[in-house]
């Protein structure tokens, strides 16, 4: 692979090579007379990032390796001119400032010889010679490369790679299959790890409710385990300003409707606090994620062996002003889980509450007994 030779970087025109580079800076620290140690840790980076670059020149130039390398180029020329500094034993900046800037510049080539070592080993630059007749091949093409773009560079461009990845899967339910099939999913929980930003968690925490929209695609999301239904409490349960803040409770919990499906999922949300947290948001939340919250609490409370989790005092009041007021979905939900309820906390425990007229639903009074009737009506025959 010819490395680009007329890259263009601020206060350059015509920037070295990145493997010219790595030479003139290696000839450069020969000469530090400060904070040699430093400099001789940025060598061995340098050594390793030569490798990674002579592998990578092995490969066609493609639109990800050549914006890598121009980051790459722009990081090398700041070490080289800062390395120059360090040729007297007084730099002009300052002992504890140069040696922040060379930890800074050490941090850079950390993550820059990290993104070429993504971009080699994921085989996105073997997608450059394959030919896109099929749209299946380009979905699948594209896909990688999306997937790759979210394992490499800055925070933003990673937000800017999951808009383009969430654009690709909203087109099709085939596009989701062949995203998962190329390991989308385990790339998208490493990302809701604590140390991304807001905005990329939250952005994550969406492409993955598309995911489990899909029911081929829900057991990918069923094999991160614990740690995937770790993150997704943590959304619940810390409320981030943002543009995306409430969306990603939403859809946080359009996630877990399908994964509390499973009992042993629906057994460590509720040992987990989670019951609580979905029910603040049944009582708080948009429309949608009030409906999205009381279907998992609907899935939660199927089980025998979560039940006792809805056993506090506020928990039916919380339901019955749903299945009063919220949207049609959200009433659905919402007596579908008290009806599971009536078989543990039993009809005295509900039914007082709802003649008394303290809510004011009749109409909610009739189809609540018929729901409770019916559900120990099938616990019989079973």
């Amino acid at each position: 692979m010819k490395m680009p030779e007329n890259q263009q970087t601020s206060g350059e025109n015509n920037p070295k090579p990145p493997l010219e580079l790595i030479e003139s800076l290696l000839e450069s620290i020969n000469q530090t007379q400060t904070l040699k140690l430093k400099w001789s840790l940025i060598k061995t980076k340098l050594s390793n990032l030569k490798t990674n670059l002579l592998d990578l020149a092995t490969f066609p130039p493609t639109s990800i390796s050549n914006e890598l390398l121009r980051s790459l180029t722009v990081t090398l020329s700041e070490a080289l001119t800062l390395s120059l500094t360090c040729h007297t034993s007084n730099p002009s900046s300052g002992k504890l400032k140069t040696q922040s800037d060379i930890d800074s510049i050490a941090s850079k080539l950390e993550f820059h010889i990290r993104d070429l070592h993504v971009i080699i080993e994921s085989g996105v630059l073997q997608d450059n010679n394959v030919s896109t007749a099929s749209k299946r091949e380009g979905v699948r093409i594209h896909a990688r490369d999306m997937i790759t773009r979210l394992q490499i560079g800055s925070t933003e461009s990673r937000a800017h790679a999951l808009d383009s990845v969430l654009q690709l899967l909203e087109k099709d339910d085939k596009n989701v299959v062949i995203a998962v099939g190329q390991g989308i999913v385990p790339v998208l929980v490493r990302l809701l790890d604590s140390g991304s930003s807001a905005e990329v968690r939250e952005k994550t925490v969406m492409v993955i409710a598309r995911v489990s929209g899909v029911e081929s695609c829900r057991n990918a999301l069923v094999n991160e385990g614990l740690l995937l239904l770790h993150y997704l409490i943590r959304v619940l349960e810390f409320s981030e300003s943002g543009e995306f803040a409430g969306l990603a409770k939403e859809k946080a919990c359009v996630t877990l409707q399908s994964l509390t499906l499973l009992k042993e999922n629906a057994v460590v949300i509720s040992s987990r606090g989670g019951v609580s947290l979905l029910l603040k948001i049944c009582e708080s939340g948009t429309p949608t994620a009030q409906a999205c919250a009381a279907g998992v609490l609907r899935n939660i409370s199927g089980f025998s062996d979560t039940r006792e989790c809805f056993m506090e005092d506020h928990v039916i009041s919380v339901l019955l002003t749903l299945a009063s007021s919220g949207i049609l979905l959200a009433q659905e939900h919402s007596l579908a889980c008290l009806s599971h309820l009536a078989v543990v906390v039993g009809l005295l425990t509900i039914a007082p509450r709802l003649s008394y007229g303290i809510f004011g639903l009749r109409d909610l009074v009739l189809s609540m007994h018929c729901l409770v009737i019916s559900c120990i009506m099938m616990d019989m025959h079973n």
